[in-house]
Formats: structure tokens, sequence, C-alpha cells
């Protein structure tokens, strides 16, 4: 999705409440997230970051922007990065990763206790053809109760002016030292799973349709 203006001041928001400065904060961002915000020139997030002082490190298969060249989708055991950081951002990556049990454990390996977790991701209903998993906003309630985060907020608002751009933003609190939660009780958290053939036929299709007219 990228960080624009909205999403940046809700980060913000809660690092100041908590009492955090970014210079010298170690952050790990999935994804290379691109910067959209007013009266701010750099092009990515990891540039904005580094400029403030924050240890930054982003992951991304595709490896670029400075990305760490790592498969969210399968276990990350680098000990450089497990129990190294004290905020893991997500800010629209976890949606794409086909395995996300693997990807939510990483996240979890990753922060250390008392770190913070950043999730924004789209609310099932919206974001049509965007990527492959939806969610419902118990999903992060039960994914904190389960693995024993504290939920510092949470809210559902329009990224952008659209209708269909409906995200949820929560914040969350590592508490504890617990492994992750089991594979099985995962499984039954309430997210929407989308064939990701059909996601690539529609928006191939959805493409055809803006640039010729023709009818999907």
């Amino acid at each position: 999705m990228g960080i624009n203006t909205v999403l940046l001041n809700h980060s913000l928001e809660i690092l100041k409440k908590r009492g955090l400065s970014l210079n010298g904060i170690k952050m790990c961002e999935l994804g290379n997230q691109h910067f959209f915000v007013e009266g701010i020139e750099f092009q990515t997030a990891k540039e904005y970051f580094l400029s403030l002082g924050v240890n930054h490190t982003s992951i991304d298969i595709n490896g670029q922007d400075g990305a760490l060249t790592l498969n969210l989708a399968k276990p990350v055991t680098d000990p450089a990065l497990v129990g190294n950081f004290d905020i893991v951002t997500n800010y629209g990556t976890a949606e794409h990763v086909s395995n996300q049990y693997e990807c939510y454990r990483n996240m979890h390996n990753f922060c250390r206790r008392g770190g913070l977790f950043i999730h924004v991701a789209p609310l099932v209903g919206s974001w049509p053809l965007h990527c492959e998993h939806y969610y419902y906003p118990l999903f992060f309630i039960r994914l904190a109760e389960a693995n024993k985060y504290r939920v510092l907020k949470q809210e559902i608002f329009f990224a952008r002016e659209a209708e269909d751009t409906l995200i949820i933003f929560i914040a969350l609190e590592k508490t504890g030292r617990l492994p992750f939660m089991s594979k099985h009780d995962f499984k039954c958290l309430p997210v929407k799973h989308v064939c990701k053939t059909r996601n690539r036929i529609g928006r191939v299709l959805l493409r055809l349709k803006k640039s010729i007219g023709i009818k999907t």
C-alpha cells in the first residue's frame, strides 16, 4: 500500500504515547514501502526513517530500495533479525504473502518483548482484486488474545478518497516471550482468502476495461 500522511500520523501518535523517540529505534518494515506524505519529498519510507535516525531494516522478496531479499512465506531464522526490533510494521504487505501463518509468525519472532506491531490491512469487502487475503476486525483482536499482545489502538478508515479503500489500522504491544500461536489455532482466525489466479485475471480485465472500454 505504501505510507501516506494519515498512516504516518497514526503511527507517530502511537510512538509518542508510548514515549518512544524515532532516533535510535530499531524498526523492521515489511515490504519496500513507498512514501506519499504531503510536504515530504522522500520517495521511500526507508529514506524518511533513516533521515530521522531510525535503525531501519526492510524485508521484501523483490529486494528493492535496500530491502533484504527474504521470503516472508517461509521461516526467517537469521539471529540478526529474531528478537531484535522495537517496532515491526506491516503497511499493507502481509495480505500479499501466500503463507499467512509463517508471515505473522515471522513478525512475532522479529519483535522484542515490549516491542510494538503496527498493522495496516485491507478490510473484507474493500480493495477489490488487490490481494490474496482480506481481514475482519476480529482477526487482529483474536491474534492479540492468542499471543498475549496488548491492543493499543484499532481503527477502521478510508486509506484515500474512494469508497472501496477501507483499511484496518491496529497497534499492538508484545507483552511476553511466548512462542507464536499454533498453526491450527491460527487457521481459525477470521480472514477471507481469495484465489490468486482469479485476482490476476481480474486485474488484467480491469486494465483492459479502462484502456479500451471492454465489458468485463
